[in-house]
């Protein structure tokens, strides 16, 4: 929060290029638009405000879609703020005897949110309905590899020191230590900018998924190996599980 403060002050253009850039508008209107922007008429919005300007600003893009966890607040601010939309929206709708008490209105937005949440889900969602069904973000089908990376995962011992490739570390987190690789070789995405790393002797196993490597973390691993710290017990279909055999 006190380098958004500083750069605000030093070098405001950084700031506002990214609050007003080009996928600024896009990434708002995925939000808003399931909800039929109805939340726009809402305070309730301030909740989820200050993660919004976060997933904004920060330097990767992938804080900037729907897709992933980033819009968490976000979404439960809107969801919020759609049902306080309509009640205020309700509550200032025109008022005489021939309207009645009201609640055609209510229906009418409850439907026009409602209808608003379908097309956008049948437009991108990841549903069975959704157009975005087939685009990989919940895989359909049956991965050819689930065999072997079940098997590889499977290897692994409870409770032990573990560095994975970021696509194992959920399946391998119920432990108290985890890396996500190349951590704690090599700080990446490492807690908080100067935070002390820990050192690779803590690792007890290596999960590794070579598809997802880039050349970099390939020859890190492959040079890991090399120092014959650690023993290859699984290699399969591209996933590699090594142990450590000495510090």
């Amino acid at each position: 929060a006190s380098g958004i403060v500083r750069t605000l002050f030093e070098d405001p253009g950084r700031i506002t290029s990214r609050l007003f850039g080009s996928g600024t508008g896009d990434y708002l209107w995925h939000l808003f638009a399931p909800f039929g922007v109805v939340a726009a008429v809402s305070p309730v919005l301030a909740l989820g405000l200050s993660q919004l300007v976060l997933n904004l600003l920060a330097d990767v893009p992938w804080t900037r879609t729907i897709t992933f966890h980033y819009a968490a607040l976000p979404v439960a601010a809107i969801a919020l703020g759609t049902v306080e939309g309509i009640a205020f929206l309700w509550r200032r709708r025109p008022r005489s005897p021939s309207l009645g008490t009201g609640a055609w209105m209510r229906g009418l937005l409850c439907g026009y949110v409602l209808g608003c949440a379908l097309v956008t889900t049948l437009t991108w969602g990841p549903s069975p309905v959704g157009a975005e069904y087939h685009s990989g973000v919940w895989a359909p089908t049956s991965d050819p590899r689930l065999s072997a990376k079940r098997a590889a995962i499977a290897l692994v011992p409870d409770g032990v020191a573990v560095s994975a490739t970021y696509t194992l570390v959920p399946q391998l987190a119920h432990r108290a230590e985890i890396y996500s690789f190349p951590n704690p070789w090599q700080a990446r995405n490492w807690g908080v900018h100067g935070s002390a790393t820990r050192t690779p002797a803590r690792v007890q196993w290596i999960v590794m998924d070579r598809t997802v490597l880039g050349p970099a973390d390939l020859a890190l691993f492959d040079h890991i190996l090399a120092s014959h710290r650690f023993r290859v017990v699984f290699d399969r279909d591209d996933m590699v599980v090594a142990r450590r055999v000495r510090t």
